[in-house]
């Protein structure tokens, strides 16, 4: 026994470099892949499709999904038939039928890619619920790959953007997209934002943050920002800092505000779809006091939605910014 013990050292010496080295490579494989796959830094989506120019709400409602790439609650997309894909999709066209938001944001939602049916989740969504417009900005962006955020809309968009983060590996890329909505109640237009930020790390999600902040102030508009954040509510943390920065106030339905609620009358809100799967639900809200007027959009986060359609995703957030949203009825989330 005394003889073999001089031997158990180098052994796991050994082991310990065969892991390293195996570690080294995989970690390089997926920053080559990330870095390779990284959609354009800035890039116009095309917008798809044409909308009915006399179709105006008397106020706006909106909703957030993130698609998952089709999968559901199925462990990977690259597993799930093309069928199973497309009835998963129709599930989240029926939860849109549902609850009939007037513009639609998504994450995780793929192009044609060969991973999950080669065939455009956006469109597909689009039209199976009867959705006249949509763009999608590919934030990944490969050899029958490519998949990012989109919107899908009953209102035309214009002045669309995509804007993809730098490479983060040895996660893939993530970024936004966002277009202008014309409606009555915004006479210089809305901007209406689809993000979806890293999972992985809070550092990551603090830069991406700032570039969003960066291209917002460029924009100069009311805005709506929903998305998959990929973090709850905190005091002090990238979130709040987005809320602070573009002179923002929260609200949660499930605590009382330090400030007063707006008027019933002022609010506007989304359409959280709700599901017997559904685990736990929490509402923000985010406004915006100007001149008297306030500006609020609500904020859902769903970690499941849409009938089992959707996976569990992480937090999704929208915030507002100035401009006055009012003489909206609401229908926040449930």
């Amino acid at each position: 026994m005394t003889g073999d013990r001089p031997l158990v050292g180098p052994r796991l010496v050994r082991t310990a470099r065969r892991l390293g080295v195996a570690l080294l490579l995989l970690y390089t494989a997926a920053w080559l892949v990330t870095r390779a796959t990284r959609g354009p830094t800035r890039a116009v989506p095309a917008v798809q499709g044409h909308a009915d120019a006399a179709y105006v709400a008397d106020h706006l409602t909106v909703m957030t999904l993130n698609l998952a790439h089709g999968r559901s609650t199925g462990f990977h997309q690259l597993f799930t038939s093309t069928q199973r894909l497309r009835d998963n999709l129709e599930a989240v066209a029926a939860v849109m039928n549902r609850e009939g938001p007037d513009v639609v944001a998504v994450q995780e939602a793929d192009g044609p890619s060969a991973w999950s049916g080669r065939f455009d989740h956006v469109e597909y969504v689009a039209d199976a619920a009867g959705y006249p417009v949509h763009l999608r900005g590919d934030h990944v962006l490969g050899p029958r790959l490519r998949y990012g955020t989109a919107l899908i809309s009953r209102y035309a968009l214009h002045d669309p953007l995509s804007v993809t983060f730098p490479p983060t590996p040895p996660t893939f890329s993530k970024g936004f997209v966002v277009a202008r909505v014309d409606h009555p109640h915004w006479p210089d237009g809305l901007d209406i934002v689809s993000i979806h930020l890293d999972f992985a790390r809070s550092r990551v999600r603090g830069a991406q943050i700032d570039r969003l902040i960066e291209v917002l102030r460029e924009r100069r508009r009311p805005v709506f920002i929903m998305g998959d954040f990929n973090m709850s509510w905190k005091n002090g943390n990238d979130l709040q800092r987005l809320a602070d920065t573009l002179a923002l106030e929260s609200f949660s339905r499930r605590r009382s505000s330090s400030r007063s609620r707006p008027p019933a009358s002022a609010w506007t809100g989304s359409s959280c779809p709700a599901s017997s799967r559904s685990r736990s639900t929490g509402c923000w809200t985010m406004w915006s006091r100007i001149t008297g007027a306030w500006s609020p959009a609500s904020a859902c986060a769903e970690p499941l939605a849409g009938q089992g359609a959707l996976r569990a995703s992480t937090r999704a957030w929208m915030a507002a910014r100035s401009g006055w949203l009012g003489g909206a009825s609401a229908r926040n989330c449930r």
